[in-house]
């Protein structure tokens, strides 16, 4: 049985780092990178059964990302892949567009509840 791989994308070194300890501890194979363009050449090139996103990022935020990312699947023939949004802005109105691409948890992240968040989704 292949691995499940998970993109993580973050732009805090810290967060991607954490994270990507957590999840690969837990058994997952993890792509962790720091924003929009690494996220999509990684989408191009690899196949993903779970994206695990900020939403706040400098560049462009997390939701635009995940929307972009799910485009570029549907477009070369692939099927979606489940999002999880995590952020530490509870009045961001980008936030209100999260939960129409995917699920969204709230900084600082309950390891369990983002453990348990992530199987039921795979």
């Amino acid at each position: 049985m292949s691995k499940v791989t998970i993109l993580l994308i973050d732009d805090d070194p810290l967060v991607l780092r954490s994270l990507e300890k957590v999840l690969v501890k837990d058994g997952y194979q993890v792509l962790a990178v720091d924003g929009y363009e690494p996220a999509m050449n990684a989408i191009r090139e690899k196949e993903f059964n779970l994206i695990l996103s900020d939403i706040r990022m400098p560049e462009k935020n997390g939701v635009d990302t995940a929307k972009e990312i799910q485009s570029c699947l549907i477009a070369n023939g692939k099927k979606d892949v489940p999002v999880i949004f995590i952020t530490g802005y509870s009045g961001d109105e980008v936030k209100l567009e999260a939960p129409l691409v995917g699920e969204t948890l709230y900084k600082p992240v309950d390891i369990g509840q983002l453990l348990t968040v992530i199987r039921d989704y795979l």
